[in-house]
């Protein structure tokens, strides 16, 4: 076989996701969006950021940081380039009414102690822990899709399998080449699934950044590590053949970014995803200005700024906000 021929592959494996969006992906609005001038009913503002991004990540650290100071539990005070965090209430009932998100970190930062403390990255089982907590309440809102993704993942590996055999890359003793070229596509397969894994976690933090709300030198890093396992593969195979390394580094690099385009909303979800932009519009239009006058950057947060919370959570371009997110994001993301 001609080794151009080897590209249809991922040709193939593109137009599968091509029309698997078009089988799952969301629908178009049908109107335009209504401005509500409030949150969703029953949905906390790391609830609202994770249907609104499908993600859990540093700004919804910060948000629920935002959250316990509005209520307050807390208080936020940026001193000198450095933000410190205070207990105010331990009351035992009060801890109670909380959500479980606001509990986790609350223990997590001051482990239940009353302390003045540095805000400090949050670490990664706790942000696993609120992901965990978060999806139990808006799972419903979403179809994954995982079937789509399972199936390309597993095709891609059975084509590296192929490869391998018909490249002749392990000899022709049978047994040992139908062993490796197994082997190679297990490998390929677990490749392709760390980095889906890897680019749905950043992709957050890169939009952020793009758009300014997030450190922009961390960009060439998280890109950097969002490419590390295809770099690695690539840089192993292309000494034994380029068409092979070329091919499954492709493959990875697809399902790297396809996969994590086919999650959407229920008709539900994409109901509530409406009234979201619509608070959010409102946010952007009528309360950012707001917000800058009450919460200076280089003053404690006010607590009776109960939609502060949520314009983080919205990414609504705020200086205390973008501030507080910048803090939480980068070590979150990787």
């Amino acid at each position: 076989m001609h080794t151009a021929a080897y590209y249809l592959i991922p040709i193939g494996l593109a137009a599968y996701y091509f029309f698997a969006r078009l089988i799952v992906g969301r629908k178009p609005h049908q109107q335009s969006i209504v401005v509500r001038y409030g949150p969703p009913a029953a949905l906390t503002p790391a609830a609202v950021r994770y249907v609104f991004t499908l993600g859990c990540d540093g700004r919804t650290f910060a948000a629920l940081l935002a959250q316990l100071a509005a209520r307050g539990v807390i208080s936020i005070s940026p001193d000198r380039g450095t933000v410190y965090l205070t207990q105010l209430q331990k009351d035992r009932h009060l801890l109670e009414r909380l959500s479980d998100e606001e509990r986790l970190v609350l223990k997590s930062v001051f482990k239940w102690q009353d302390a003045n403390v540095e805000l400090e990255r949050p670490h990664p089982d706790l942000m696993q822990k609120l992901q965990d907590s978060i999806q139990v309440k808006v799972n419903k809102y979403f179809n994954r899709n995982v079937l789509y993704i399972v199936l390309a993942i597993i095709a891609s590996a059975a084509a590296t399998t192929w490869m391998s055999l018909s490249l002749h890359l392990f000899g022709d003793d049978l047994f040992e080449a139908y062993f490796l070229a197994s082997f190679t596509g297990l490998t390929v397969g677990m490749f392709i699934a760390a980095s889906v894994y890897l680019w749905d976690r950043n992709y957050p933090a890169v939009k952020l950044a793009f758009r300014g709300l997030y450190r922009k030198r961390v960009i060439p890093l998280l890109f950097l590590f969002v490419f590390l396992f295809p770099a690695m593969w690539y840089l192993l195979m292309r000494s034994i053949t380029p068409t092979f390394a070329n091919v499954t580094a492709l493959l990875m690099v697809i399902n790297m970014f396809a996969a994590p385009a086919l999650r959407n909303y229920t008709a539900e979800g994409r109901q509530l995803y409406d009234e979201i932009l619509g608070f959010r519009q409102f946010l952007q239009q009528a309360e950012q200005d707001r917000l800058q006058r009450l919460n200076p950057t280089d003053q404690a947060l006010q607590a009776d700024q109960e939609f502060l919370p949520y314009a983080i959570a919205l990414d609504v371009r705020e200086d205390w906000g973008d501030q507080l997110g910048a803090r939480t994001m980068v070590e979150t993301a990787l």
